[in-house]
Formats: C-alpha cells, sequence, structure tokens
C-alpha cells in the first residue's frame, strides 16, 4: 500500500512537471497571431459596443465559425481586455486541460494511474503541432479541449455507468455544438453510437436517457432556430463559401456514388493525411493504437467510441479538401486520440510480454522518454508577427484616411478588416452573402467579379496578383481607374494596395503609402 502511494505521488508530480513544462513552451510561441482569428475578433468589437453579431454594420451574416468563443470575447471586450490576450489565454489554458484530461481519460483506461497513464499527456505537451494552435487566437484548442471533456463524461457516463454525470455530460455536449459548426454532426453521431453500443444500459434507465439526449437535441434546435431567425440560415455563411456549395449550387446532379468516388479520391486530402500520419510518426505507430481493442480486455466499447473520433474529423478532411494552414490544424483533435491509443496499446503489449513489476516500470520510463526526444519540437513561427504587423499597419492608415462609405475589397481578410472599421466587402465570401450562396466556392478563380465591381470598391487590398488580374479582365472598365502600391518594408511579406484614382485626386493620400513601407508604382495593371 505504500509502495503504491509513492508511486502515484510521483505519478502526480511528474505529471505537474508536464504541465508547467506545457505551458513554457505555450509562452515561447505567444506570439503567433493568425490571421483568421481577427475575424471573430471584429465580430465580438462590433457585438460588445451594441452592434450586434455581425461584421459590417447592419449586415447580418455568420462570417465566424466559433460563436462560443466570440461570445466569450465580446463579454472580455465589454469590461475593457483586449480579444487577443484573452483568446491567447483561452488557447494556453485549453492546452493544459488537454494535457490533463488525456492523463484522467488514459487513467480511466487503464484503472489505474502509472506511467503508462503519463505516455500520452508527456508526448503531447512537446508537440509542436500541439504548441502551435495553443497559440494564434483561434478555437482550435478550445475544441480539443471540449471534445476531451465530452469523451471523458461519456466513459464515466456509459462505460462505468456512473448515473451522476447527467449534467455534465450535458453542459459538455453543448458547448462542444456552440464552438464548431460541424460539431453538431459529431454529437448526433455519437448519440446514435451510444445507443447501439449501451442498449442494454440505456434501456434499463431510459428516462434518465431521454433527459439526456432530448437536452442535448434541444439545445441545438435552439442553436439553429435562432441562427434561421439571427441570419437566415440553418449554418454559419463560411460553411456555404468553403464546403456547401458543390452539394447545394452544382447544376448537375451527383449521385451517392460520384460522391463517394469523389470524396476517396481527392488527392490534396490524401497529400494532407498521410503528411500528418508522418508528422506524429509514421504507420508503425496505427499498429499499436489498432492493436489496443483486440488485445484489451477491459474499456473495448471506449475504444471503439475512440476510433470514431478519427474517422470523423479525417472524414471532415476529405470533405474539405485538407487545410491550408500549417501544422495540421484540421487534424488537432485526432492528436491526443491518437497518442492515447497508441500508449494504451503499448501498456497492453508491454503486460502481456513482460511478468515483473520493475520491468514494465522500466520499458514504461524508457517509452515515455523516447516519445518526448522523438517528438520534442518548437513549432517555426517567425513570418507570422510580421505579416500581422504589416497588415495591422495598413489597416490602422486606411481607416485614418477613409470615410465610413467606402469599401474596403480584400482576399486577406483578418487583421486589415479589424483595424479598418469602414464596410469590408470579402472577395472569398466567408463574410459576405451573396458570393456564398451562389455557388462560388472560396476560389480565387471563381469570385464573382462582377458583382465585386457593383459595390465600387474605393480600394483593394491582396496578397497576390492573381485575383486583381482576373479582376480587370472581367471588367476592363475599371483598369484605369486604379493605381497601385506594394509593400516594401517585409521582403517576405507581400501586400498589393489597388486605390481608386478619384480618391487619390480629390485627397492627395499618395502621400500616405510612399513612406518606405509602401511604394507606389507608377505604371497601370497588365
Amino acid at each position: 500500500m505504500k509502495k503504491r502511494r509513492t508511486e502515484l505521488v510521483f505519478v502526480y508530480f511528474l505529471l505537474l512537471v508536464l504541465l508547467g513544462l506545457t505551458e513554457y513552451l505555450q509562452y515561447l510561441c505567444h506570439e503567433l497571431t493568425i490571421n483568421d482569428a481577427f475575424i471573430s475578433y471584429r465580430y465580438a468589437e462590433n457585438f460588445a459596443q451594441g452592434h450586434g453579431l455581425v461584421f459590417n454594420f447592419g449586415e447580418y451574416v455568420e462570417g465566424y465559425s466559433n460563436l462560443l468563443l466570440t461570445l466569450i470575447l465580446a463579454g472580455f471586450i465589454k469590461i475593457g481586455f483586449q480579444p487577443h490576450g484573452v483568446s491567447v489565454m483561452i488557447g494556453h489554458l485549453a492546452g493544459l486541460g488537454v494535457v490533463f484530461l488525456s492523463f484522467l481519460i488514459s487513467s480511466a483506461l487503464r484503472e489505474k494511474k502509472d506511467l503508462f497513464s503519463l505516455i500520452a499527456p508527456a508526448v503531447l505537451a512537446v508537440n509542436p503541432m500541439f504548441i502551435y494552435w495553443s497559440n494564434g487566437g483561434l478555437e482550435t484548442q478550445l475544441n480539443v479541449f471540449l471534445l476531451l471533456l465530452l469523451l471523458f463524461f461519456v466513459h464515466l457516463r456509459y462505460i462505468k455507468n456512473e448515473n451522476k454525470h447527467s449534467i455534465p455530460l450535458i453542459v459538455s455536449a453543448v458547448l462542444f455544438i456552440l464552438n464548431r459548426p460541424e460539431n453538431f454532426i459529431f454529437v448526433i453521431g455519437l448519440l446514435v453510437f451510444l445507443i447501439v453500443l449501451n442498449f442494454k444500459f440505456i434501456k434499463s434507465y431510459y428516462k434518465s436517457e431521454a433527459v439526456i439526449f432530448s437536452s442535448i437535441l434541444a439545445a441545438l434546435a435552439i442553436l439553429i432556430a435562432w441562427r434561421v431567425y439571427y441570419y437566415g440560415y440553418p449554418l454559419p455563411n463560411c460553411v456555404y463559401a468553403k464546403s456547401l456549395y458543390q452539394v447545394l449550387y452544382e447544376k448537375h446532379k451527383w449521385s451517392l456514388w460520384d460522391i463517394f468516388i469523389q470524396f476517396i479520391t481527392r488527392e490534396r486530402s490524401i497529400n494532407y493525411s498521410v503528411g500528418f500520419l508522418n508528422s506524429i510518426g509514421g504507420v508503425f505507430i496505427l499498429l499499436p493504437a489498432l492493436l489496443v481493442v483486440f488485445l484489451s480486455r477491459i474499456n473495448r466499447r471506449m475504444y471503439l467510441i475512440l476510433y470514431m473520433v478519427i474517422l470523423f474529423y479525417t472524414g471532415l478532411v476529405f470533405w474539405g479538401r485538407g487545410g491550408w494552414m500549417p501544422y495540421y490544424r484540421l487534424f488537432t483533435p485526432v492528436l491526443p486520440v491518437v497518442y492515447i491509443l497508441v500508449s494504451m496499446g503499448v501498456a497492453v503489449i508491454v503486460e502481456r510480454v513482460f511478468s515483473g513489476l520493475w520491468i514494465k516500470r522500466a520499458v514504461a520510463a524508457v517509452v515515455l522518454c523516447f516519445g518526448v526526444a522523438f517528438t520534442f519540437g518548437i513549432p517555426n513561427i517567425s513570418p507570422l508577427p510580421e505579416r500581422i504587423e504589416a497588415q495591422s499597419e495598413l489597416g490602422k492608415k486606411l481607416n485614418r484616411i477613409s470615410s465610413p462609405r467606402e469599401i474596403l475589397a480584400s482576399t486577406i481578410l483578418g487583421t486589415v478588416s479589424y483595424y479598418y472599421r469602414g464596410y469590408v466587402l470579402d472577395m472569398f465570401g466567408l463574410t459576405d452573402e451573396y458570393i456564398a450562396h451562389h455557388g462560388k466556392p472560396v476560389n480565387v478563380g471563381r469570385m464573382h467579379f462582377w458583382y465585386v465591381a457593383s459595390k465600387r470598391p474605393t480600394y483593394f487590398v491582396t496578397n497576390t496578383w492573381r485575383p486583381m488580374r482576373m479582376y480587370f479582365r472581367d471588367n476592363p472598365g475599371e483598369r484605369e481607374q486604379f493605381r497601385y502600391f506594394e509593400s516594401k518594408r517585409y521582403r517576405k511579406i507581400k501586400i498589393y494596395l489597388f486605390v481608386r484614382r478619384s480618391k487619390l485626386n480629390s485627397s492627395n493620400i499618395g502621400k500616405h503609402f510612399t513612406d518606405g513601407k509602401f511604394v507606389r508604382v507608377p505604371q497601370n495593371i497588365r
């Protein structure tokens, strides 16, 4: 008994060390800022100032995909905090929570706390992908935390059959649904999966289970009804712009077989998935994760639920054709689940092969140290602060010299639009209802250039020549109406600013963009 207590103290001590290491590594990357986070900041500030959850005043378009985080930020802004600092703090706290929950779930699957329970949190704590997405200002790490919290209460309620966890299960499920628009699909699938796996238990306690299921579904129904009432659509506008255009707006009809073939043969999605797999150790890491459900004598139903998590997020990657952000953001929720499965698989294999207690502990210590050494890394974040600084300077400058009626059209929505407080037209359609709902995906080659031209924007801000070449091709009369400026302060950061000639002639603003940070190019676009 005394030896067991000593082992527990040692395990908890190592857990505290891991939590401290996690926060230290997160702090090293605290300057990381993701441009897209400023979309939510603008919504949160407008809401806190009484203008509603809108991007442009008077336009009710749900261009964010993180309702929960946006509401939290609005609350902190209301009492005087800056949104980015609060968002980074939430990411750090969520990162610590993910490490702690991975330990709790591993211990619950092991049904004891030992060194094997520390493998997943240890490897997770030093993973550069994990550290990267604890920063930046997005809801990514908060989403992982809420997912693990939901899985933890599912394990206690349906695997351990502990009836006292009904309310925490409902709350965690509702918060998870509020955090990302696709999460309701996972929760519904999880409820169906639980009915299949635990039919006898649910049948025995059907009244309490009916309360849990109906509460979660009622919260989802209220959320959808509010979206339809407030914005006019059941899903966020950015979902239509990014993912649903092919299903909703393509003229030809797709059969289920066509959709399936398109789904599994998307080269970009395959490359994205293979890249993620290689980043966490390659194919060989899957062996213990796959064997655990066959070798383990306990908690097999929970392992099946963890497999469901991996399949769900892999399906999202294939549906969305991968992602453009670094460090495999779309697979971040899968990362702790994979490490938990691998650590449990290693534990089962070691217990099958070795018999002595001290030998098992020694092997666990070796695996833990090897996993940390193999995974350890600090993400490269050097270009991002410069990009954010350059875009914020431009946004502030445009805000000073512009009137509220002047329109800024941009393909780099985020920082520029946050500091430019006038009307912003997103050329990708994330915050524009017309572009998102007229069958045009987030693709430069399929923008509604005639629609953009009809808005008569005073400024264009892009980070590539291509959209403007196509804009002037489709609207030749606009070619002679603009002069453009190039950013020169940052070598690796390209920002192109196009200003309408009438604005230049009427207000002599050219001097604002010839200060060494931007250089005016006298030629017209060709």
